[in-house]
């Protein structure tokens, strides 16, 4: 099965070197990635090619300007950057590393797709273990950099940096909050501004409406592929042309599923503490939420499968075979186990 790693790792080292100064072009040449997917926070690059890319980076940070350990420093300055999209807000309103460390295949599902099934967990007080199927000896460098990103999840809640340590298929986290952080009264519990949650609304019933649009679109276009494959001959134009629109509609689908998760993080952050409020609940019920988390994912997943199986009959016409740049996005939401 192939294997994607988030444009927020790319993001964070464009964001890195263009605040010290660095002229991007010399980054943009280390890679045949489209430089505006390294810039897309809800992107999927293949494994391979980001690995390799992280690598040319250090390397150039090292030799060009030596910066030492460059994807541990970038990582680490994950707060500051600012340089995960929605994330960022979404760990700023996490209370306690707790709630992400005890449940890691969350995070690492925001980084890797599809997500990673993680096996043998070891969770005690302030650490936690386990097996997962990616191997730091497989990608080096993207393992450098997401095991530094873990390491300061406690810095967004205003607690000292994590310690973690990755090796081959076991990855292992510990972190002990000092006493001094639990008295500390700057550290307060996350309060959900009436904005936000009237923006959560809004974003809901944006995105249903977005997808119906999108699903009539992709139908007419499965109807012209359709048309133009019984005419192959006289129709080379007009089924190119086709499946060129057909890929990017395929862009906005995943471009969807990134915002519905978005909205999945808000709804989790008002139910999964404690703020499930009768507001709260009669916003649910006004979106019809529990039939739009039903349905999302399996109208979007077919949507997908017909824009895929789209792209395969342009390849075979064309006698190519070209690799897509995004993945299906299999993230989890922040959703509490039932």
């Amino acid at each position: 099965m192939a294997v994607f790693f988030s444009g927020k790792i790319t993001n964070s080292i464009i964001t890195f070197l263009h605040q010290r100064g660095e002229d991007l072009h010399d980054i943009y040449d280390l890679t045949d990635l489209p430089f505006e997917f390294l810039k897309d926070t809800s992107c999927w690059l293949d494994a391979a090619r980001l690995d390799r890319f992280l690598g040319q980076v250090e390397n150039w940070c090292v030799e060009q300007r030596s910066i030492e350990n460059p994807l541990e420093l970038i990582g680490h300055s994950a707060k500051e950057l600012k340089a995960w999209g929605v994330l960022d807000s979404v760990l700023r309103m996490i209370d306690k590393p707790h709630d992400i460390f005890l449940q890691p295949q969350r995070f690492l599902s925001y980084f890797i797709s599809p997500a990673p099934p993680i096996a043998n967990i070891r969770r005690g007080e302030f650490s936690v273990s386990f097996d997962l199927p990616i191997s730091s000896d497989e990608f080096p460098h993207v393992a450098a950099y997401i095991r530094s990103a873990i390491e300061t999840i406690p810095v967004f809640m205003g607690l000292p940096m994590a310690e973690a340590n990755w090796q081959q298929n076991r990855l292992s986290v510990n972190w002990q909050p000092s006493q001094a952080a639990f008295r500390n009264e700057s550290v307060e519990r996350r309060q959900m501004a009436p904005e936000v949650f009237e923006n959560l609304i809004s974003t809901l019933e944006k995105t249903e409406q977005a997808l119906l649009a999108k699903t009539r679109e992709l139908e007419r276009i499965k109807l012209e592929n359709a048309l133009a494959a019984k005419s192959m001959p006289v129709q080379t134009e007009s089924l190119t042309g086709a499946s060129e629109s057909n890929s990017g509609i395929h862009q906005q689908i995943m471009k969807l599923q990134d915002y519905f998760t978005r909205s999945q993080q808000l709804i989790t952050l008002l139910i999964g503490q404690d703020r499930m409020s009768e507001q709260v609940r009669e916003a649910m019920k006004r979106v019809n939420w529990e039939r739009v988390q039903e349905n999302f994912s399996e109208v979007t997943r077919e949507l997908l499968n017909h824009s895929e199986s789209s792209n395969r009959s342009k390849e075979a016409f064309h006698g190519q075979d070209h690799t897509s740049t995004r993945a299906a996005d299999s993230r989890q939401s922040w959703l509490p186990n039932s």
